[in-house]
């Protein structure tokens, strides 16, 4: 991702009450970007709702006759490729 594709993901995020930027008390040059109080409830529902589908899709891979470890299946797979295209 491009610096100036970041700081416009970082304004959107921004104006949406999510983020808010603060100076770096280490670098006078730098920004922090940090979550706001409805940035973490944000997060904290996201998570409740990957849990969720996480949770959906688990029983359906039980259901079609899988043991239903379907997390440490993905996670292994993307490890795999990262591995595959790393040079």
């Amino acid at each position: 991702m491009t610096h100036q594709s970041m700081g416009e993901l970082v304004a959107g995020l921004e104006r949406g009450g999510w983020v808010e930027r603060r100076p770096d008390p280490t670098d006078g040059r730098a920004r922090l970007v940090c979550l706001t109080p409805a940035g973490r409830d944000l997060v904290i529902r996201g998570l409740h709702h990957i849990a969720e589908i996480e949770a959906e899709w688990q029983e359906r891979w039980r259901e079609a006759g899988h043991d239903g470890t379907l997390r440490p299946v993905l996670e292994h797979a993307v490890r795999h490729a990262a591995q595959v295209r790393a040079p």
